[in-house]
């Protein structure tokens, strides 16, 4: 799977919740719900831009149940509504990665490591850095019938993946390792979804080995 980051406009900033200051950028889906046996499946887009200082991330999501609950940065966010981007800013497998997994209030949990087990939790002062905009601004429980559409856009600063990485900014002809996530487990209907194909028996993102590749244009 790969995936093309082009350079952002200079409006994205001014519409950062605006889906036409994303109109640069290449959509992605989030389209494998290997370990989800129920239908409709929630649909994803994601889109990805960058310039000098920062990657931004954003995500459309439109699903019949929405819950979320924790309210503070690095808590268990997954159970809730949740959208994730893991990723590699290095074409090395064998490199760490960062799991940024926000719920729909847009609180943000963050660690890196190389695998699931041994992760280094990022200090809740330094995700400050990341600026977040979405749909919701408090607690939710949506389980009727009815569709829900909603969004959840991030700016995230290289330096901040330096700090923890050592890996410079990206220019034109990089190429890291990434895959983008969705889940939520506290929800009528719990599923977990990915953009590039997961091959495990259960619910499994930390499989580095099975990341797509982000190619920065």
């Amino acid at each position: 799977m790969n995936y093309h980051i082009r350079p952002r406009a200079s409006s994205v900033i001014g519409s950062f919740r605006e889906i036409e200051g994303w109109a640069a950028a290449e959509v992605a889906l989030i389209a494998h719900f290997p370990w989800t046996t129920h239908n409709p499946r929630p649909v994803t887009e994601v889109r990805l831009l960058y310039d000098p200082t920062n990657l931004y991330a954003r995500f459309d999501c439109t699903e019949k149940y929405v819950h979320a609950e924790h309210t503070e940065d690095q808590s268990e966010v997954w159970k809730d509504n949740c959208v994730e981007l893991f990723v590699s800013p290095s074409s090395d497998l064998s490199a760490s990665y960062f799991n940024f997994e926000f719920n729909c209030l847009g609180k943000l949990l963050l660690a890196v490591g190389h695998g699931r087990e041994g992760r280094v939790a990022v200090p809740r002062g330094d995700l400050l850095a990341v600026r977040r905009e979405c749909s919701y601004k408090k607690p939710v429980d949506l389980q009727d019938e009815s569709l829900k559409h909603w969004f959840l856009a991030a700016a995230i600063p290289f330096e901040l993946l330096h700090r923890y990485s050592g890996t410079p900014a990206p220019g034109s002809g990089t190429v890291w390792r990434a895959n983008f996530n969705k889940c939520a487990e506290s929800v009528k209907e719990p599923h977990w979804g990915t953009w590039a194909p997961v091959d495990t028996v259960t619910p499994d993102f930390h499989q580095p080995k099975f990341f797509g590749e982000l190619h920065f244009v």
